[in-house]
């Protein structure tokens, strides 16, 4: 498996179709620059909100840190929702 990712189909064992590694990790480096956008705005809140509302770093840091783990619980659970759902205009 080594060098390859594997595909959904191949994943519930209808095919054995891999994608190239450099594919993968090219569809990776895709997301980088909204990952850096998306953790410099949590840092610059996290700033605000000892700094100006006057918050504890700690209590900061972990109302973060909570909505971090709220979003990684519930993430999936609204994907298969979403893939799910079945309408007249399509999934979603």
């Amino acid at each position: 498996m080594r060098g390859y990712c594997v595909t959904e189909a191949s994943a519930k064992g209808q095919t054995s179709g891999r994608l190239p590694f450099m594919l993968c990790v090219g569809w990776g480096l895709g997301t980088l620059g909204i990952a850096i956008m998306f953790n410099s705005t949590n840092i610059l809140i996290l700033r605000f909100m000892t700094d100006q509302l006057g918050i504890a770093a700690a209590v900061g840091g972990l109302l973060i840190g909570a909505s971090k783990v709220f979003d990684a619980c519930m993430d999936p659970v609204i994907g298969g929702i979403s893939d799910r759902t079945k309408t007249k205009i399509g999934r979603r």
